[in-house]
C-alpha cells in the first residue's frame, strides 16, 4: 500500500516471502540496509540468494511511539557477500507483522548508508530522504527486473523511464554506483 517512499509491502506474517531478480555487477562484500516498520517486538526477516541464506534472522525494531504505529521506519543492516551475476533474492518473514519499504545494497563491508532516514520535525514522523530533486538532472541506465539493460534516460521521472520501458512495471535506474526504483503505472 502507499506509504513511506512509495509503495510498501505490509502486514507481513511468518513464512511469507517475496522474490526479486537482481543483477550483481561485482562480486564482493556489501552492506545491506532495509527500511522497516513494526509495532511488535517479535518482527524479523532474513535474506537468501538462490536458496542460500545470506543473513541470519534480522530483528525489526518496534516503533517507539503509538500502539499500532507502522509509520515510524527504522533502518536495519547486515554485512553480506554477493556473487556477480543474475540471482533470485528472497526476503522471508521470520516474525509476524512488519512492513518493508525497501532493501538497498552498498558496496563494502560496514558500508555507509546512502539513503538514511531523517526526522521530519513538523509532524514528528520518520521519513526517507527524498532524493528525487537532486537526482532529476542526472542520467540513468534503465534495467527491467530481469536485469536486462533497456537504455539511458536524463532524470528519473516515470515519464522519461516510460519512453524506454514502453510498458507498466517496476524498473531499476542506476547512476554512478547508486540505484533507485521507478514504477510505471500507465
Amino acid at each position: 500500500y502507499n506509504k513511506a517512499t512509495g509503495v510498501i509491502v505490509g502486514y507481513n506474517q511468518t513464512e511469507e516471502w517475496l522474490e526479486y531478480t537482481v543483477n550483481v555487477e561485482t562480486s564482493g562484500d556489501y552492506t545491506m540496509f532495509a527500511a522497516v516498520a513494526s509495532a511488535n517486538e517479535t518482527s524479523s526477516f532474513k535474506l537468501s540468494i538462490d536458496g542460500t541464506d545470506i543473513t541470519e534472522e534480522i530483528a525489526v525494531p518496534k516503533a517507539t511511539s503509538g500502539e499500532e504505529n507502522y509509520d515510524d521506519y527504522n533502518k536495519v543492516s547486515a554485512n553480506v557477500n554477493l556473487t556477480e551475476g543474475v540471482h533470485i533474492l528472497r526476503f522471508t518473514v521470520t516474525g509476524d507483522w512488519m512492513d518493508i519499504d525497501y532493501i538497498n545494497f552498498v558496496k563494502g563491508k560496514d558500508g555507509e548508508d546512502d539513503a538514511p532516514l531523517k526526522k521530519d520535525e513538523e509532524n514528528n514522523t520518520t521519513l526517507v530522504q527524498n532524493l528525487y530533486k537532486e537526482a532529476s538532472a542526472k542520467s540513468y541506465k534503465v534495467y527491467n527486473l530481469k536485469g536486462d539493460y533497456l537504455g539511458i534516460v536524463q532524470g528519473n521521472s516515470p515519464t522519461e523511464v516510460g519512453k524506454i520501458a514502453k510498458k507498466k512495471g517496476l524498473y531499476l535506474l542506476k547512476s554512478r554506483g547508486k540505484s533507485q526504483k521507478v514504477m510505471i503505472r500507465d
